[in-house]
Parts: C-alpha cells; structure tokens; sequence
C-alpha cells in the first residue's frame, strides 16, 4: 500500500510504496506502543520503510541531505569487523540451541517440537525462513556475514577484517591501530561440551556453500 508521511526535515508529505496492509499498519502501531521496537513491529518492512515510518524521510531524500557528510564521517573512522568460518558458525548455533533447549525447553525453531532436530536437518533448513528464523524480527544468526561488511556495490565497508580462529591476534591489530593496551583474552564460559562434533557430509557441504556462497568466497573459508 502507499503511504504517506509529512518529513520531519522539510515538513513536505512524501508517499512511499510498502509491502504491508491497512491492518497490519496498524496492528504495528498498535505494538509500537506496547513497547516494541520498531523492527519487531513492523518485520515485513526493511530499514529505509521502516525509517519512512518514523520520521518521514525517503532515501533520496536522506542522500540529498545527509550523504556528503556522512561520507565524510565515516571515511575519518577506523571500521573493524570480524568473521567466522560459517561450518563452525552453525555447529555452535546448533549446540547452542540444543543447550537452550533442554536448560529451559526453548523451542529449537520456530515451531514447538518434542524433540530436538538431528544436525542434518538443521543444516538443510538453514536457509529456510519458516523453519530456524523467527517470523517476527529477522534472525542475524542466518544472515551472511558478508551482509554486514559489504556495501550495496559489494565492496567491504571496513579496513580490517579480523578472523573468530585467529581472534588474539587480529584483535591485537586493531587494538594496536587504535592505540589501546590489549593484554589478551581469557577464556571464560567454556561451554564444556562432551561428545562427538558434528560432521558435515558431502550434501550439507554443499548446502553450506550454497546458503553462505559469498561468505565463502569473500573470506575463503574451506571445510
């Protein structure tokens, strides 16, 4: 539906296009006020909608009056991010929730289930919205990696890139471009898991891959 909203930089009305209904609109509103954020309210609506709704400013509008200086902020800044290998990514996703599942009973997915998934079939649905992400507020856990660090062009949008397997080093680097004292990290909350770790067989490789394909090929991982 079209929707239109008065900018809170102009006070001009401005309409934007959105893939939600009359009632669902409302419903979010109605949720909005109960304490939800607005990503929860509104889960259907991605970030430039949902910044429509709250302040009545379009994209366009937004580069016209922010992008310059935006640019400019954010090139002074030294931006890190750091990545893991998705195969041990989503064998720690996997443990965590079976964890989560019989301390509390939590539901594994979004679906209530009397027993927990075998590690196969988490794997084949790990792309699947129905299944392991939550209908009502996007689950960042299932989101390429690449997704947070790329721009719209595809390039990184930060300097350094540090790595989950060489955590202590990669984090001295950036501590020491920062000029911060690192005396390293201790390993707390171990998990202390006993027991076989999963495997990935020749299909779920190849699922992985599929799911996570510009993970794989932006920061190389192998199995």
């Amino acid at each position: 539906m079209e929707i239109t909203m008065s900018s809170i930089l102009d006070y001009q009305d401005y309409t934007m296009e959105m893939p939600i209904t009359a009632s669902e609109l409302a419903d979010g509103y109605s949720r909005q006020d109960g304490g939800d954020s607005l990503q929860d309210a509104f889960p259907t609506l991605d970030l430039d909608q949902r910044y429509f709704l709250m302040t009545g400013i379009t994209p366009e509008e937004y580069k016209k009056e922010y992008g310059e200086r935006d640019r400019e902020i954010l090139g002074s800044y030294f931006k890190f991010a750091f990545v893991r290998n998705p195969f041990d990514k989503f064998i720690s996703e996997y443990n965590w929730r079976v964890e989560c599942w019989r301390d509390s009973a939590t539901p594994f997915s979004v679906f209530e289930q009397d027993d927990i998934p075998s590690f196969e079939d988490f794997i084949l649905n790990v792309d699947n919205p129905l299944v392991y992400k939550n209908p009502n507020r996007t689950d960042e856990h299932f989101i390429p990696q690449s997704d947070f660090i790329c721009l719209g062009n595809g390039e990184v949008g930060v300097d350094f890139v540090g790595r989950f397997e060489t955590l202590q080093e990669d984090y001295r680097e950036v501590c020491d471009r920062l000029k911060i004292n690192f005396d390293g990290f201790q390993h707390l909350m171990s998990s202390g898991r006993a027991g076989g770790r999963p495997q990935y067989t020749p299909v779920l490789q190849k699922k992985m891959r599929e799911a996570f394909k510009s993970d794989f090929d932006l920061f190389g991982y192998v199995y």
